[in-house]
Formats: structure tokens, sequence, C-alpha cells
């Protein structure tokens, strides 16, 4: 019984590890994506190319991300609801349609 225990809690480490690890390399970024348009943020993107976090890197788009809730998985839908978002507020308009997308990674795919 004493290595039906020990077998028994060796088997839990291992998995205990195994999420810790996955959970790790999900939330850690290897990608990122800077969108500049007035408000200016940076998309962190894991080693899926799923969206983990959205960085405000000026005032206006810490404003912009208090107002609306951006979703973090897809990359093209998460810049639309900012393009979107940017538009109703009136920082995208005719006279001002400039977007910027900068992308530093090491992903040929995503490049």
């Amino acid at each position: 019984t004493c290595k039906n225990f020990m077998a028994m809690a060796a088997c839990f480490l291992l998995v205990f590890i195994a999420g810790i690890s996955g959970y790790t390399v999900y939330r850690t970024p290897a990608s990122y994506v800077y969108v500049d348009i007035n408000p200016s943020m940076r998309l962190e993107m894991n080693c899926f190319d799923r969206v983990i976090s959205i960085v405000p890197l000026n005032d206006d788009a810490a404003g912009l991300m208090e107002l609306y809730s951006f979703k973090t998985a897809d990359m093209e839908q998460c810049i639309d609801q900012i393009v979107y978002a940017c538009y109703e507020k009136t920082y995208l308009n005719n006279d001002n349609n400039d977007i910027e997308l900068n992308v530093v990674t090491k992903n040929a795919k995503l490049n």
C-alpha cells in the first residue's frame, strides 16, 4: 500500500506540474502587435497566436479600455473591436482614417 500511495502521489505531482506548465506557456507573450491610431495599444499574443492581454500605451487608450470590453482571443476580432470603438469615439473619421499596425514576432506566419 505504501508503493500504491507513492505511485498515486507521483502521478498527482506530474499532473499538477503539467497543468502549471501548460498555463504558463499559454499566458506567456510570444508576439506583440502594436495598434496605433491615436489610442495606442499593444496586443500581447501567446505561442498559439491568441491575444492574451491588451496594454494601453497612452491616456486615450486607457480611457477607451475603460469604456469598452475588448475580447482577448482572436487577433483579427480584437483589432476589429478596437477600430470600431475608435470610430464610435471619433478617433477615426473621414478626415483621420490612418491605422498603423506593427508586429514584433519570430513567427513567420504572423508576420
